[in-house]
């Protein structure tokens, strides 16, 4: 199974509250259990990252 866990923070990058603790450690536990977890985070100014690609969602009948 692939799960991509989508959040606006995750810990330890950008943490405000408590959803980034989870989004933070929920992933690592799921890869213990065999299932393959991945984190979308939209960008943060000040964080070092490089474009992978460009993801389309379906959404009211068009793209977003």
């Amino acid at each position: 199974m692939r799960v991509l866990h989508v959040a606006p923070e995750a810990y330890p990058l950008v943490k405000v509250g408590g959803l980034a603790d989870v989004v933070g450690a929920l992933p690592k536990a799921l890869l213990r259990l065999g299932v393959e977890a991945e984190v979308l985070l939209p960008w943060h100014g000040g964080l070092e990252a490089r474009r992978v690609g460009e993801v389309a969602f379906p959404f009211a009948g068009r793209e977003e």
